[in-house]
């Protein structure tokens, strides 16, 4: 669903006025009743390219599109043909659902109602014709997953037999996720002024004190790096102590002090990882993924050959 509503607000906010609103519009395709307009087909290809025509004059934009007519203009006739199974079908969009998708395309790119509004307006769009070219995209994605979804379904065996023939691909098998407080030394001095300071860090955590918040007001401290940000390590770049320090501590822990070649450290570990359980999240994925668009292919043939199509292209 995010991707067809950012493709949308792609379309709608990018899309420049082009040549081809210019010229005499024509029939480019009869679907059923309905048509495909040049314009229409135009437009969609126009948007695909946005970056390859930046520049062109009208006679290149043409030149460059001419060779994409006949593969946009049967994705144009693919559309036609769900949609009209989803009006056969009742499936609709509210007003309510075109809603919501508005607010999470404002809230993605950080827009207020009033500046997004002015956003499609400077682009000569009035506000119900962004939302019908919405509706229509998020009617597409409900009506595949109403034909399709249902049908997708992978087997633990298929996993089992896609991890195997691509184990290249999933040679993790566990983690960490971690942050850190490292106290860097550069002499002895140094080196105890690091274990004093540990000392309080301790004190702290153990009062309750958050993990990245411990080492702040120290006025008289070595070069302390806290990590704000979680680390990740799988299990087979592990190795000496800090696999040792890893691998003793349960969730929620964090460690105690511990000397390694870079200073002095303190681990927080927030979670182990056990990356089998995420391979086969992946390979569920990837194979629903293929197995969809395969049925989503036959569907749309199979849709196609109840109505009436001819192309005049």
């Amino acid at each position: 669903m995010k991707r067809v509503i950012l493709t949308v607000i792609a379309f709608l906010v990018l899309h420049s006025t082009s040549y081809s609103s210019f010229l005499i519009d024509r029939i480019v395709a009869v679907v059923g009743r309905d048509v495909i307009t040049w314009s229409e087909l135009y437009k969609s290809m126009e948007f695909e390219f946005s970056d390859k025509l930046q520049g062109l004059s009208p006679e290149k934009r043409r030149e460059f599109l001419k060779q994409y007519e006949k593969e946009y203009l049967e994705r144009l006739i693919d559309m036609k043909v769900q949609l009209k199974e989803a009006e056969r079908l009742n499936i609709s969009v509210s007003k309510e659902e075109v809603d919501r998708a508005i607010e999470q395309i404002r809230n993605k790119y950080g827009l207020s109602p009033e500046q997004f509004e002015e956003a499609i307006r400077a682009q000569g769009l009035s506000i119900d014709e962004y939302r019908d070219k919405l509706s229509e995209q998020i009617l597409l994605n409900k009506i595949q997953s109403y034909k399709i979804s249902p049908e997708v379904f992978v087997s633990d065996k298929e996993i089992d037999e896609y991890i195997m023939k691509n184990q290249d691909k999933f040679n993790i098998e566990r983690g960490y996720r971690f942050r850190q407080i490292l106290l860097r030394v550069k002499d002895e001095q140094e080196k105890a002024l690091a274990e004093e300071v540990s000392k309080k860090v301790m004190e702290r955590l153990r009062e309750g004190v958050p993990f990245d918040r411990a080492t702040e007001g120290f006025i008289k401290a070595p070069d302390v790096f806290t990590g704000k940000e979680s680390l990740f390590v799988s299990d087979k770049d592990l190795a000496g102590q800090l696999k040792d320090v890893l691998d003793s501590m349960r969730e929620g822990q964090y460690s105690e002090p511990f000397w390694t070649e870079r200073g002095l450290v303190i681990l927080y570990l927030e979670e182990r990882v056990d990356l089998k359980d995420s391979v086969r999240d992946i390979a569920r994925e990837r194979l629903k993924q293929a197995r969809f668009q395969r049925k989503l292919k036959d569907w749309i043939r199979a849709l196609r050959s109840k109505y009436f199509i001819e192309i005049k292209l």
